[in-house]
């Protein structure tokens, strides 16, 4: 029960001297309150920060807050509430360490309890600055001696602040790493104090594992030296801030048996946090090894299980020069039983497909290399080089090669030839020996017959039969045959226009149209000739361009197309010695009945520029290089003329074309120029 009278004994103090002094003058007694009634028992907490905090607790205190002081040393501190058994104040902000005094009523209680009063708490150090879920980290700092529930620690990822473990000291505390922690920067709060962690970051690690065999998989295996790649997660960990004299990432090899460990060299360009590529240690006998990798932070409890193998020993070559795709057998000892485990490469080539033979070689076939003559053979078993010793260099020799064929009828568009006549196959890489290659004409079962080789030429006889295709040549020692371009003979009626002529019969190739006006492909026309308005920047050379049956090679005049002198219309061509006759085809040609126009046309086959027609007059300028030519007269519409036969004795470059003299109204059309091929 609480006592009355400390709340009343004061005011009866005072009523009872008013009333003294208010009658008849009388004598006033003073009465004193000598005997505090307030005690104190004790302080919670016994320190804290500036504007924290603190619990006195005792006995007799009253209610009333404004009748209660509380000072530490000769501070006074903020009394926020009273209880008859507690006071709560608040550490003043001059405040420094001192023994606590309560005054109640007046009365002072002075204690022999003291509060510390802590300055502003810093952190110095976390250590470690990394670790797993779990682990106890311990934070060195100032003034941090303060009771557990005032700590708010969060790492980044956690609501729920950390487990404080023990009892906090002014130097240090230390807390358990929460489950749900993500690196970063962490956020610490004692009191009301908010204590600055920027400068200590903290990488929550995440425990590695490696990938294991599956029961049924064979365990790995390789050669001292060889390298051997390690998969799992988490491998390779970075730090958010470099941590001095930590130990890198190590992997071991330890023999199954028993033994001390033996540490590989890793190859840290190829170091990912799943991946770890090492080099087996090259002083490792052949036998079965444990594998233990450990982390910066750890080591791994799984480990893998190696096999070193016996090293592969190269003791011969069955072969050591021959064609592409030549068979080569690599004889040796310890190449294993896996071919897909073995690489060969000639040159900068690597083989298409290993096999390994009863007897444990090698056998392979020359790739195409970049290069003949010399090449280095390299072997790579399961990603280690094997040695060659002394079978390292292989000569590849050239593969035949067919370039062109040469034959008596070989024309700008194409080459002919004769059932009975011989050609020449020119090219590289024949040898010399006849009975080396089998040579096959499309279409005719036998082969031919070889008159000659020489390493760059073969000349053979067109055999009776031959209707045109490809020859195919078979070579000893190479297991795909050669085949050449088509071969086309020449035709029953000697027509070899589509061979010798560009775009000379219709339906033309144009190149350009507008309307019914085009630009034929392949043939040249001088500035008199460029007289049709409707191309813009063509020649204007066919008339009914849009219709492939009536389409022809034209000059004309009149109806908005400039006259025409000596307008050329040509292409040239290169023919071989032989007797030749060309073919025109005139579909229209003349004068309007009603114009006063003037014509006059020639189709010319010259051994140098088509002459000029003479103005005014019916025939050419010049004839000393005209092979063969045909006036075309202004009283004929659609013919045909054989020009006369024309005999070259060699090679010859050849001008064909049309020269004509046109005036109001008059045209020349050509539907069709052919060449045939008499001897």
């Amino acid at each position: 029960m609480k006592k009355i009278y400390n709340y009343l004994f004061p005011v009866f103090l005072s009523l009872f001297a008013v009333a003294a002094c208010d009658e008849d003058n009388e004598e006033i007694v003073q009465m004193t309150y000598e005997n505090p009634c307030a005690i104190v028992t004790g302080i919670s907490p016994v320190r804290g920060y500036v504007d924290t905090e603190f619990t006195i607790s005792g006995e007799d205190f009253g209610v009333r807050t404004d009748d209660v002081k509380v000072y530490i040393g000769s501070q006074e501190a903020s009394v926020i509430s009273c209880e008859d058994k507690a006071i709560v104040a608040k550490v003043p902000v001059s405040a420094t360490d001192g023994k606590i005094t309560v005054e109640v009523f007046g009365q002072r209680v002075e204690t022999d309890l003291s509060y510390s009063v802590l300055g502003k708490p810093g952190i110095s150090a976390v250590k470690p600055s990394f670790g797993f879920p779990g682990m106890d980290i311990v934070f060195e700092g100032h003034d941090l001696g303060v009771s557990k529930t005032l700590y708010t620690l969060l790492f980044v990822g956690c609501t729920d602040k950390a487990e404080i473990i023990g009892t906090p000291t002014d130097e240090r505390f230390q807390v358990k790493l929460p489950e749900s922690a993500e690196s970063g920067i962490m956020t610490l709060k004692i009191s009301n104090q908010a204590v600055d962690l920027a400068s200590y970051p903290f990488t929550v690690l995440k425990h590695a594992t490696l990938d294991l065999p599956k029961q049924d998989e064979p365990v790995p295996s390789g050669y001292a030296g060889s390298t051997f790649t390690i998969t799992g997660t988490n491998l390779d960990q970075e730090l958010l801030k470099p941590v001095e004299g930590l130990q890198p990432l190590r992997v071991t090899f330890t023999a199954k048996e028993g033994g001390d460990p033996v540490q590989a060299v890793i190859d840290v360009d190829k170091l990912t946090d799943k991946s770890i590529t090492v080099t087996v240690p090259e002083t490792l006998i052949a036998g079965d090894y444990v594998v233990t990798v450990i982390t910066p932070f750890e080591t791994i409890e799984s480990t893998l299980a190696y096999t070193v193998l016996p090293m592969p020993e190269v003791t011969g070559i069955s072969i050591s020069a021959g064609y592409i795709n030549a068979e080569v057998t690599i004889k040796g000892n310890n190449f294993g039983s896996k071919a897909e485990d073995i690489q060969v490469v000639f040159g900068e080539i690597p083989v298409d497909k290993v096999i390994l033979n009863n007897e444990g070689h090698i056998v392979v076939n020359v790739p195409k290399v970049s290069q003949t003559g010399r090449n280095v053979i390299k072997l790579t078993i399961k990603g280690m080089e094997i040695p060659m010793e002394n079978y390292e260099v292989f000569e590849v020799w050239e593969t035949p090669q067919i370039n062109v064929i040469e034959t008596a009828y070989m024309f700008p568009y194409g080459t002919l030839a004769k059932a009975g006549e011989e050609i020449v196959l020119s090219g590289s890489g024949f040898g010399t020996e006849a009975e080396s290659v089998t040579v096959y004409f499309e279409g005719v079962v036998a082969p031919v017959e070889v008159n000659n080789i020489t390493e760059t030429q073969i000349k053979v006889t067109v055999p009776e039969g031959f209707n045109g295709g490809k020859l195919t040549l078979s070579f000893k020692n190479i297991d795909e045959p050669i085949e050449t371009e088509e071969l086309a003979v020449m035709p029953e009626d000697g027509d070899i226009t589509q061979y010798a002529l560009n775009n000379s019969l219709r339906p033309f190739k144009l190149e350009q149209i507008s309307g019914t006006i085009g630009t034929a492909a392949g043939w040249m026309v001088n500035e008199e000739a460029k007289n049709c308005k409707k191309i813009s920047g063509g020649n204007g050379n066919i008339q009914n361009a849009n219709d492939d049956a009536k389409c022809t090679l034209a000059v004309q005049a009149g109806w908005d197309y400039n006259n025409i002198i000596n307008g050329k219309i040509y292409q040239t061509i290169k023919l071989p010695a032989g007797k030749f006759r060309f073919s025109v085809d005139v579909a229209e040609c003349g004068i309007d009945r009603n114009s006063k126009g003037r014509f006059c046309a020639y189709f010319v086959v010259s051994k140098s520029e088509i002459p000029d027609i003479i103005v005014d007059r019916w025939e050419l300028s010049d004839e000393t290089n005209v092979v063969a030519s045909y006036r075309i007269t202004d009283n004929r519409t659609t013919h045909s003329k054989d020009l006369e036969t024309i005999t070259l004795s060699e090679s010859t470059e050849l001008t064909v074309g049309l020269v004509a003299q046109l005036t109001d109204k008059g045209w020349c059309k050509l539907s069709a120029i052919k060449l045939y091929c008499i001897e």
